[in-house]
């Protein structure tokens, strides 16, 4: 039997959570390591009633739901003592309840624990991705004469028409792109004028996140790559509490490694990606 926890269960929530994520078995990619954004996110679940927990507190699963995507990103299911039986039931809760949506899920391709359970529910591998992270310390700002702005208005249209081909799957919608959030920050890189790229920065406590970064494909291969990306970093570095900064990318290459390297980025975590679509 699953329930929503309380606010009472919290404590005992995140100090699971927590222990639990800092392992390679147990990392899930959709929460934090951080023990106090790993507490903001579960009372926020708590209130959206979007956790769920089993009556002996073994095993707990939260998501966060996508209405415009009809997709839901899954954090965990965290289970004591790896019982897979337990993991299991808690995902296929979710199936039964959201029929319509896709379970979308991140974690350590070293998790034996995950990979069993996504081969028991005949989850669909959807290919690695990489975690890098960059220290303020080892940043290599590169220099460039670049146009490069915080969106304007009358920009957004035209941004969100890019993004859609650039991207048509995936998680972050054009509208989700451009709407407008205190912590976040999207770029343009413009052309004579025009809008030729854009990248996305996420601010949160004292870490960044590039949450998404493109340039026109008519542009590319002329160095402008490098230069657009150290200039948001730079932007986002100007916050006196950012200290490092995140991104992912998917099966990365040696052309784009050698790219984020040069500006100072290190592997952090090696993950893989899996989903379950609905009726499975």
């Amino acid at each position: 039997m699953f329930k929503t926890p309380t606010i009472a269960d919290i404590q005992d929530i995140t100090t699971m959570i927590h222990e639990m994520n800092q392992t390679h078995d147990s990392y899930s990619g959709f929460m934090s390591r951080d023990r106090l954004s790993i507490d903001n996110e579960i009372r926020a679940n708590i209130e959206s009633k979007t956790i769920v927990i089993d009556q002996h507190h073994q095993g707990i699963i939260s998501y966060y739901m996508n209405e415009e995507t009809k997709s839901i990103d899954i954090a965990g299911p965290y289970v004591k003592n790896f019982d897979l039986t337990l993991g299991t039931d808690l995902v296929q809760y979710l199936i039964d309840h959201y029929p319509d949506y896709q379970l979308n899920f991140f974690f350590d391709r070293q998790s034996m624990f995950y990979t069993s359970i996504m081969e028991r529910l005949n989850a669909s591998y959807q290919g690695n991705e990489t975690i890098l992270s960059l220290q303020k310390p080892n940043f290599k700002m590169v220099y460039h004469d670049l146009d490069i702005d915080l969106i304007k208005d009358y920009e957004k249209k035209h941004i969100q028409e890019m993004h859609d081909i650039i991207f048509p799957d995936v998680y972050l919608t054009s509208s989700e792109l451009i709407k407008e959030e205190d912590n976040k920050s999207l770029y343009v890189l413009h052309d004579e004028g025009k809008p030729i790229g854009y990248a996305l920065i996420k601010l949160m406590k004292d870490q960044a996140f590039l949450e998404i970064f493109a340039i026109e494909k008519t542009h590319r291969g002329q160095g402008l790559a490098k230069p657009f990306i150290s200039t948001v970093i730079k932007q986002a570095f100007k916050h006196q509490n950012i200290q490092k900064v995140y991104l992912v990318v998917d099966d990365i290459n040696e052309i784009a490694y050698r790219l984020y390297e040069n500006i100072g980025f290190m592997i952090q975590n090696e993950n893989v990606a899996y989903h379950i679509h609905h009726h499975v």
